[in-house]
């Protein structure tokens, strides 16, 4: 199904990638076959003893410090009695002093290729700081304070924030309203042909209360129990910002149409959409309207109590998770990754089928896994896809009666959310949006991707699930449809695809490669050679393999960057797949691997890799380099 090899490419066959070894070579391989055991093992057994008793794991991802300045200046705002949270500000403002960069920035993810940090990040961490500083006894606080001050106006000032930390700003009484998109509430009334369930799911939980919060221009001043509000005039690069719009009083009947929809919206354990900002814009939107109208809605103090122990638990009990700003639960991806990997790797012991019982129990009632907790609702490609390739490996060991039908749905699922243009989202299906849409919320793209279209990664993990079951190009014309859709979206000169959910070309190429392969497509095939030499050539002199957040705003930065065990192991996956185990390219990236093993931690990644947001929001996963490297190397010394 791949281009026609008849045609001329310029690409050198794969037989020709691989380069003959003479007897020293040989050796070299056979011993390192034997440390990659040897790493193999150690690894294994590190990752069955992190597996609770109900055969789960937990590695929280998360996407910085600044979202727990954000919640400690949330929680003086909000003054909810009935619930004390564990934060504690002096281990806050310590991390913050640490992590400061030397111009005075943060940044809102660990980037080496980064000089300088993120705005946003800053100047909330600087507004924590300068509210609670009589409060912390940490040292260097001051001067932390006065290198951010500078830092910010260097770059425009607090009117150089993107739209999410302007609404909390706008909240907190710091700026206007005026700048902010207004939602009208007309969107949504799903009867009406547009509504807001246009937008990506991670949106959507967000846009309800940002909508009313906008409408009744919510505002109040933060102010300590003896000393002054919350001002930060000094952060001004231009004009001070003087107050001049007045809060509205909700009205019962129409603002309490939003109120009663956020309030059916609340999920199990507390959350709206299983995220911590769009809890707390909701909260702010039940506080508000609670003290303007108390006896209309009764409920509303214990849905504010029940979502800030959500958020609490997400971002102060996750041992060394605490304070990185944990914005979701991702329990399920976890174990889904690490159980992957343990089966990749030969494990067949009790912990692997105690594992898989625990995922056939969090299949949602349309067919499809989840991300963690609170998304129980919304299953999603990426964990039903691997989750499906995981179960079937586990099948002969499986006791559950219903476990066959459990798989044969979340197939059926996934088959279902291809979209029309043959490729795969995450959570919906031909989610693009309209042009209206775009129109009504143009202002928030500086902080949040709206849409939830195709992608090259999600697309490619189909692939794999669909390969595990049987299908492929030459019986199925949904894979057929999806191949085209990688051919297409494919770099023509380059052989490179974009990564969505990973950073960036690393992780788009990697893994959309490995699904076209899963499901039946030739390594000879000339546009995967075309990938494979590409990826090659981006090889550190390391061993390893990296790509920074850069690359997604300047292509020159396709391939490049810091190399990270997590980016190293989905190239050497994939190269595996392709059969270039005796390339030097593959040798040297499994010596990167054994050689940066911590012999405590398996391995650590010394930058992000993860994608929330393209070209605006990232995030560290601690899972990834605990079981991409096993995959990698298991792949490495037992070829499928």
């Amino acid at each position: 199904m791949g281009r026609s090899e008849g045609q001329s490419t310029g690409i050198p066959p794969i037989q020709n990638l691989k380069r003959l070894k003479n007897k020293g070579s040989l050796n070299r391989m056979h011993s390192m076959k034997q440390r990659v055991e040897t790493v193999l093992k150690k690894s294994v057994n590190a990752l069955v003893e992190q597996q609770d008793g109900q055969g789960c794991w937990s590695f929280p991802a998360h996407l910085g410090s600044h979202y727990i300045s954000l919640y400690a200046l949330f929680l003086e705002w909000l003054r909810f009695r009935g619930f004390s949270s564990r934060l504690d500000l002096n281990r806050l403002a310590t991390i913050l002093v640490e992590k400061q960069l030397a111009d005075g920035s943060w940044q809102q993810a660990r980037d080496p290729a980064l000089s300088s940090g993120d705005i946003n990040a800053t100047v909330l961490n600087y507004a924590a700081l300068k509210f609670f500083r009589t409060s912390i006894s940490a040292t260097n606080v001051r001067p932390a304070m006065e290198t951010a001050r500078r830092f910010i106006l260097a770059a425009g000032g607090i009117d150089a924030t993107n739209q999410f930390t302007k609404i909390f700003l706008a909240l907190f009484g710091l700026r206007g309203w005026a700048e902010i998109s207004e939602i009208p509430y007309l969107i949504f009334l799903e009867a009406l042909p547009l509504n807001y369930r246009q937008f990506s799911q991670w949106v959507i939980p967000h846009l309800m209360p940002m909508s009313y919060l906008r409408r009744n221009r919510v505002s109040r001043k933060i102010r300590g129990t003896f000393g002054p509000e919350l001002d930060l005039n000094e952060l001004y690069a231009g004009p001070i910002w003087r107050a001049k719009e007045k809060e509205t009083n909700p009205s019962a009947w129409y603002d309490g149409f939003m109120v009663k929809k956020i309030l059916r919206q609340q999920r199990q354990h507390g959350s709206w959409g299983g995220y911590t900002v769009s809890t707390l814009f909701s909260v702010a939107v039940l506080d508000h309207f609670y003290r303007k109208h108390p006896g209309h809605f009764p409920i509303i103090p214990g849905a504010i109590k029940q979502s800030l122990r959500f958020v609490d638990q997400l971002y102060f009990d996750h041992g060394k998770g605490n304070y990185l700003g944990c914005l979701m639960d991702g329990g399920v991806w976890d174990t889904i990754l690490s159980a992957q990997a343990l089966a990749q790797a030969g494990e067949a012991r009790d912990p692997l089928v105690l594992a898989a019982e625990s995922l056939y129990g969090t299949k949602t009632s349309e067919g499809g896994f989840p991300y963690g907790r609170d998304f129980e609702e919304y299953p999603d490609v990426d964990d039903t896809s691997r989750a499906l390739v995981f179960l079937e490996k586990m099948a002969p060991l499986t006791q559950r009666a219903s476990a066959m039908e459990c798989r044969r749905r979340g197939v059926g699922w996934l088959l279902k959310q291809q979209n029309s243009d043959g490729g795969w989202g995450a959570f919906d299906r031909d989610n693009v949006g309209s042009r209206l849409a775009r129109l009504l919320t143009k202002g928030l793209t500086d902080s949040v991707e709206l849409f939830d279209g195709s992608s090259a990664d999600n697309t490619g993990h189909a692939l794999a699930a669909l390969g595990a079951y049987g299908s492929n190009a030459r019986r199925a014309q949904t894979v057929r449809r999806a191949v085209r859709f990688l051919c297409r979206t494919q770099n023509p000169v380059t052989g490179l695809w974009k990564g969505r959910w990973g950073i960036n070309t690393l992780y788009g190429t990697t893994q959309a490669g490995i699904g076209l392969l899963r499901a039946g497509e030739l390594p000879a095939s000339a546009y995967l050679r075309r990938a494979a030499v590409t990826l090659m050539s981006f090889q550190n002199s390391d061993g390893g393999f990296g790509e920074s957040t850069l690359s997604y705003l300047d292509d020159g930065h396709h391939g490049r960057g810091t190399s990270t065990p997590t980016q190293t192991a989905w190239v050497l996956d994939f190269l595996c797949e392709m059969g270039l185990q005796e390339t030097d390219t593959v040798c040297n990236a499994v010596n990167y691997l054994l050689e940066t093993r911590n012999q405590s931690e398996s391995w650590r990644d010394g930058s992000v890799v993860g994608t929330g947001h393209p070209g605006i929001l990232y995030m560290e996963y601690p899972v990834y380099p605990k079981v991409f490297p096993v995959m990698a190397l298991a792949n490495y010394l037992h070829p499928r």
